[in-house]
């Protein structure tokens, strides 16, 4: 265990930024503050097992008006957080002096700076940071590996650091496992019976081993699952299982990856992903010494052949794809093999599901990186980049009231004027600039507020086709080429 005492952190507070209600090209600018339009008319529509149809007789009763909080902070894997008292946190934010993390207590109009600081007290390092809260306690966790790939130095093991007061102050661990990226924290009740040390519940921390990505050299070959139960300041491997292709009747060429999951009421653990070109979820009733991998039936997957596969169609990854309502009802979405977003449910503990159905705007022809949240049985929200033809994407974000129906009404939105699309010229993933020393760009995070306003981080790609904008200073930003931008989707 590598723990420090609570450290102050050091803030740098920003001038509110002005909030404006019409969307422009001089307001969606770099750091121009929030925009929220009310003019722009929300999609509604229903899904189908065959794709999404606009509806006007049934139309859901939601309102919804889009916001975009432009912040001006350079940034790549953006998480999204929001506390019980209504404050949002973006990380991670990349300054000259290491890693930060946005704060805002107005919605988005303003923000702050708090930074996060390892147990020697450096930086958090720029490889595979996330961002995760426990709703219960409040605690806010952020995790990074410390590995370069530029400097092609591969460090095994993650820094965690978390706050109980809102990002004031801070304390640190370490998470030692033979994993170096793509790692995901997962809090939840204790199985029925089992005790915790110092704090309510657990804490899991899921990983591939050694690697995420097949490589020529190293490919993955375990997914480890670290538990804490002592509110993260330590951590011991209690299970694992395997992540290798041929184990599971696959193609050697195949792809097996687990993106984040969820803990059940009663303690089960449920992580969802890739197994080869099926859905599936990887399940355990033991606190994560033992593991079930089921394929969700229906839910087929674009084919992996080839690590030149992926900056190609990002959709081989999927960072958050399951959430469970207080009820224990299980919600999935994936990208299908068309790369529109599907979702099915299953009402019994992942024994049967319902017949996946397209829940993607019909306007969309293709979904990046879809996330999912719950808000109560039934009420959930969804968010993705999505393009309407295969190279702008915008950053949408949806509701339904009645998502447990099988044929599930969403309110849809963009938080972007789609006139200027937060990826202009294509969706880049970040894998050459990871090997210049840049970043990564693999997370989206869908949260709802207590107000019941819907959050999710974005991007902005502030340098398309490598070409800066004129209003990005590479050099100033960190030498980021992403700005990030919060969403919001204010019900009326």
């Amino acid at each position: 265990m590598n723990t420090s005492s609570l450290r102050a952190t050091r803030a740098l507070t920003l001038t509110a930024l002005a909030v404006t209600c019409s969307a422009s090209a001089f307001a969606q600018a770099a750091g121009a503050g929030q925009i929220c339009d009310a003019s722009r008319v929300a999609s509604t529509y229903i899904g189908t097992t065959t794709g999404a149809m606009p509806t006007l007789a049934l139309a859901s009763p939601l309102k919804l008006t889009p916001c975009a909080s432009y912040t001006g902070f350079g940034t790549g894997e953006i998480s999204t957080i929001v506390n019980r008292a209504g404050t949002i946190f973006m990380g991670p934010i990349y300054n000259d002096d290491g890693l930060y993390v946005a704060r805002s207590k107005d919605n988005g109009a303003s923000w702050d700076q708090v930074q996060p600081l390892r147990a020697d007290g450096t930086s958090h390092v720029r490889i595979q940071p996330y961002m995760q809260i426990d709703p219960t306690t409040d605690r806010i966790f952020f995790s990074t590996g410390r590995s370069s790939i530029a400097k092609l130095e591969l460090k095994t093991g993650f820094d965690l650091s978390y706050t109980d007061n809102g990002g004031d102050s801070w304390s640190n661990a370490s998470i030692e496992v033979n994993a170096i990226d793509w790692g995901k924290l997962l809090p939840g009740a204790p199985v029925t019976g089992t005790r915790t040390s110092g704090y309510p519940n657990n804490l899991y921390f899921s990983t591939p081993t050694p690697i995420s990505t097949p490589a020529i050299i190293v490919n993955p070959k375990s997914q480890a699952v670290m538990k804490s139960t002592d509110g993260g300041a330590s951590w011991a491997q209690v299970g694992s299982f395997s992540i290798v292709a041929k184990d599971y009747g696959c193609p050697a060429s195949e792809y097996v990856l687990w993106g984040d999951g969820v803990v059940a009421p009663d303690g089960t653990i449920y992580i969802g992903g890739r197994r080869c070109n099926q859905f599936a979820l990887s399940v355990s009733k033991d606190e994560g010494k033992t593991w079930t991998v089921t394929p969700v039936p229906g839910a087929q997957l674009i084919d992996y052949k080839f690590v030149t596969n992926v900056p190609f169609n990002p959709n081989y990854i999927m960072p958050t794809p399951v959430t469970i309502d207080s009820a224990g009802n299980l919600y999935v979405v994936y990208p299908d093999v068309k790369d529109l977003l599907r979702l099915t449910v299953s009402r019994d503990k992942g024994k049967t599901w319902t017949k996946p159905v397209v829940i993607s705007d019909p306007k969309v022809t293709a979904v990046i990186y879809p996330a999912i949240t719950v808000k109560k049985p039934g009420t959930i929200a969804i968010a993705y980049y999505g393009s309407s033809d295969r190279k702008k994407f915008s950053g949408y974000m949806a509701e339904s009231v009645n998502a447990l129906s099988g044929l599930p009404v969403f309110k849809s939105q963009t938080i972007n004027d789609p006139a200027e699309p937060l990826h202009p010229a294509y969706f880049d993933v970040g894998y050459l600039w990871m090997f210049l020393g840049g970043d990564l760009n693999e997370i989206v995070q869908v949260r709802y507020a207590p107000n019941g306003d819907l959050l999710t981080a974005f991007t902005q790609d502030m340098c398309p086709l490598s070409n800066c904008r004129a209003d990005w200073d590479f050099t100033a930003h960190a030498k980021s080429k992403w700005q990030a931008v919060l969403g919001r989707l204010v019900h009326n």
